[in-house]
């Protein structure tokens, strides 16, 4: 997730106004609900990042779009970013102001990629152990990887546990590749 300076400039206002006015979680529900309309949408991202439609009806499809869905702090910020001619950066904001939120709570995100799952006594037990060792609450995300074969890859901010089958086969695959026996003729 690559954030720009407008991008992570914006979202700490929007943050900050949050905290200060007390409506620091309707504004994060807002941003979930935004962040998954665009992703959704590929249409609504075009019209956000073309420069021949004018600002007016950007303001005009958002309002269509968050009419009666979101708090008045976030439609007022809504509106500050299209009048700036900035809406082509609200995907950046929306990501940057997840990042700050979670800075801001004490709250790291994992991420576990497994085949089918995992048990919610395994689920327990990597958020109790990532909860200690980095003194943060931690939200876990699942995946499904069909490619992993069996056990699991654990992603924390940017390391990573491969615990993986597949993992493990590359390696064994790599140790028959290297033979240092080999005469060099």
């Amino acid at each position: 997730m690559n954030t720009t300076k407008v991008g992570k400039r914006y979202a700490q206002s929007l943050l900050q106004l949050a905290v200060e006015t007390g409506a620091l979680e309707a504004v994060k529900a807002d941003v979930a609900l935004l962040s998954a309309t665009c992703a959704e949408s590929k249409d609504l991202v075009i019209v956000l990042n073309s420069p021949v439609i004018k600002n007016d009806k950007k303001l005009n499809v958002l309002k269509a779009i968050t009419q009666g869905k979101i708090a008045v702090l976030t439609d007022k910020f809504l509106q500050l970013i299209v009048s700036k001619g900035r809406a082509n950066k609200l995907v950046e904001i929306l990501n940057a102001f997840e990042v700050l939120y979670f800075e801001h709570k004490n709250i790291v995100k994992a991420q576990i990629k497994s085949v089918n799952g995992v048990s919610a006594e395994v689920k327990n037990q990597i958020t109790a152990l990532v909860k200690q060792n980095l003194n943060k609450e931690v939200v876990l995300e699942e995946v499904f990887d069909k490619e992993l074969i069996g056990g699991f890859v654990l992603t924390v901010g940017d390391k990573q546990v491969n615990a993986s089958v597949k993992e493990q086969l590359d390696k064994l695959k790599k140790g028959f590749d290297y033979n240092p026996y080999l005469s060099k003729l």
